[in-house]
């Protein structure tokens, strides 16, 4: 059994095939789907979407790149969504220093206030950072967040140990497939019990697929860590998809 902890599947990249995407992950042995949301519109597209699906479930927030159109109606309609029982995390939030196509105060600002929400809600987030670890977990660290995963990880060794302390999962994806990623050094210096899986698709899709990425390609990046650790397909399928039931409160 799998479980995607990240997937955007209400882009409009599965307008067409949406169904058979999900069809395919099943069949290939993804049994639970976490989607993320990363601004308004795109949290109540996912929370319509997975409604329809008993193994799915979405997160609801606002991602560091569309800081710059958040105000107090962004907070209180956040909180709106974040009551229906299909949301289980805030997210995806964070800093991104690296594009910085929002101000890095308004990003800081509101990456504050959704950490706040996730405390008041009792929910864990869904980090994104970017040329920002050092910041960002500053700020978990003075918010006391414990309930967290740092999607799509690519930092050092410093940032796993901080990540670790903090009690937060590591969301290893598609870059583990790459050709000299770094997370094949790294990827031993995490605890099995600290991973999750997940595809972020439709982007960054695991070689040997390409083009558009979907949840079905899971498989390719367990195996591929798998490899790396020189443990079994079964043994990191099993212990990822318990850490994302415990982190998220999955029933899957």
């Amino acid at each position: 059994m799998l479980i995607d902890t990240h997937t955007h599947l209400q882009l409009v990249n599965y307008n067409k095939d949406r169904e058979a995407v999900i069809q395919r992950a099943l069949d290939a042995g993804v049994q639970g789907i976490v989607n993320i949301s990363f601004d308004l519109p795109s949290s109540r597209a996912s929370i319509n979407i997975v409604e329809k699906y008993p193994f799915m479930k979405s997160s609801v927030g606002v991602h560091p790149h569309e800081a710059k159109g958040f105000d107090q109606n962004t907070i209180r309609e956040l909180h709106s969504l974040a009551s229906s029982k299909e949301v289980i995390a805030i997210g995806e939030i964070g800093l991104d220093f690296y594009r910085e196509l929002s101000p890095r105060e308004n990003q800081i600002e509101i990456f504050q206030q959704q950490l706040e929400l996730a405390k008041e809600l009792d929910l864990p987030v869904i980090i994104h950072t970017r040329n920002a670890y050092f910041e960002l977990l500053k700020i978990v660290r003075e918010q006391r967040i414990e309930r967290g995963v740092l999607h799509c990880f690519s930092g050092n060794s410093e940032n796993v140990k901080r990540g670790i302390a903090l009690g937060f999962y590591f969301g290893i994806g598609g870059m583990v497939t790459f050709k000299n990623t770094p997370l094949t050094s790294l990827l031993k210096e995490i605890p099995l019990d600290r991973l999750l899986l997940e595809t972020d698709c439709p982007f960054l899709t695991p070689r040997p697929h390409k083009g558009r990425n979907e949840p079905a390609h899971l498989r390719s990046i367990c195996q591929r860590i798998a490899e790396i650790l020189k443990i079994s397909y079964e043994d990191v399928a099993n212990q990822t998809s318990k850490n994302a039931r415990s982190l998220f409160h999955l029933k899957v």
